[in-house]
């Protein structure tokens, strides 16, 4: 069984799942950083986390593995699959086409730009909500050019 196949994303993934988990660390690391009390984190099964293990650094490390891991070890998988078949039927291969974008809010909204926003509330709290359109923006643009960058690189 080959380990960098299951922790390594298919190549044309790898900008996506790459910039959704520079997002994620992105916010613990700043919380790490930042967070003296347990009070101080908003999020309450981070916070739970943190309580149980009696330290901030130690429940960041354990939810971020417990949670994202499982997540990110799917997106590997599913990068990998052969889907070939799947899309020799035209129906599945126009909704895999409609789907990316979808995939791509989903990602954007749904993941990294509340962390983006949670990450930065840390360093500059800005008006409540500002900062997750800024994220998005700025998620899309790193996944669009990177994507673009790598495509050129081929």
């Amino acid at each position: 069984m080959d380990l960098t196949a299951m922790i390594v994303p298919a190549y044309r993934w790898r900008v996506r799942v790459y910039s959704l988990y520079l997002f994620i660390v992105f916010d613990y690391v700043l919380t790490g950083v930042f967070c003296e009390e347990f009070s101080d984190e908003a999020n309450r099964v981070v916070r739970a986390f943190m309580v149980y293990f009696n330290s901030v650094p130690l429940g960041l490390i354990v939810f971020t593995l417990a949670f994202y891991g499982p997540v990110y070890l799917t997106l590997c998988f599913l990068s990998k699959m052969d889907w070939s078949r799947v899309k020799e039927v035209d129906f599945f291969h126009s909704l895999s086409e409609r789907m990316r974008p979808v995939f791509d809010i989903l990602l954007g909204l749904g993941v990294a730009a509340r962390h983006f926003e949670g990450g930065m509330s840390w360093v500059y709290p800005l008006v409540s909500g500002l900062w997750l359109p800024v994220g998005f923006v700025f998620y899309l643009t790193l996944v669009h050019f990177g994507t673009m960058w790598i495509e050129l690189g081929r």
